[in-house]
């Protein structure tokens, strides 16, 4: 498989869990659906161009570091007409967090020169939250061939067994490394564009981490890029 990787680093970065909302939680990691939406973006597409992209392209993504976890205090009015007086929303927030993605698609070419010159600013979660895309190459990949070791958010079968493991020489541990360990989320694949608002689909269960990598009870069809094991989806 021959895919476009690159690095991605935020600044203040939020990638809501739907299912919250007076205290809205993140994800560790952007969604695909988010990926896309910004790939979209930096191509100068519409909304139609995101839907074909959304159900082409296979995705992977691997969490570097994230500095730390945050949350921001939100006071606003409610409707003046309602009495309701004023609300509180908390939201967390990810503090300089950098992931390494893996974009495979027929116009592989046509993102790989929009990653490089933009079309957009480029943002990832909200639209004022910025990123810098750095490093961006093409890069074969192996597979899938089975592996216990995975560097990447995977889909969870509900009964794989996973723990941690220190990354090693790959990404050494210093004094500022923050680790947040594996936990499982469901996050969804696709969205119904025949309705208004979009209603989510294709919901599945992943799981994500940061600053280490899992290790399987059993193999896994993974992709290879020389260094690391992605799932790809």
């Amino acid at each position: 498989m021959e895919a476009v990787k690159f690095v991605v680093k935020g600044f203040v970065n939020s990638f809501r869990i739907p299912q919250t909302s007076v205290y809205q939680l993140t994800y560790l990691a952007p969604t695909k659906t988010q990926i896309v939406g910004m790939l979209t973006n930096v191509m100068g597409k519409s909304e139609r161009d995101y839907h074909r992209l959304l159900k082409e392209a296979k995705v992977g993504i691997v969490p570097l570091s994230i500095e730390t976890v945050f949350v921001d205090v939100w006071l606003y009015k409610k409707w003046k007409a309602a009495n309701l007086g004023r609300a509180i929303l908390k939201r967390e927030k990810l503090l300089n967090p950098r992931y390494l993605l893996y974009i495979s698609a027929s116009n592989a070419e046509e993102i790989k020169e929009a990653l490089e010159m933009p079309k957009r600013i480029p943002s990832l979660g909200q639209d004022d939250e910025l990123i810098e895309i750095k490093e961006v190459a093409k890069s074969p990949l192996k597979g899938p061939s089975g592996s216990k070791i995975v560097h990447s958010i995977f889909r969870w079968d509900g009964e794989t067994k996973f723990k941690p493991k220190l990354l090693g020489h790959q990404q050494p541990m210093t004094k500022e490394t923050q680790i947040y360990m594996p936990r499982v989320v469901t996050v969804n694949f696709d969205f119904d564009f025949d309705v208004v608002p979009r209603k989510p689909q294709n919901h599945v269960q992943i799981v994500e981490f940061s600053g280490i990598c899992v290790e399987l009870d059993r193999e896994m069809g993974l992709y290879f890029d020389g260094e690391r094991w992605v799932d790809m989806f």
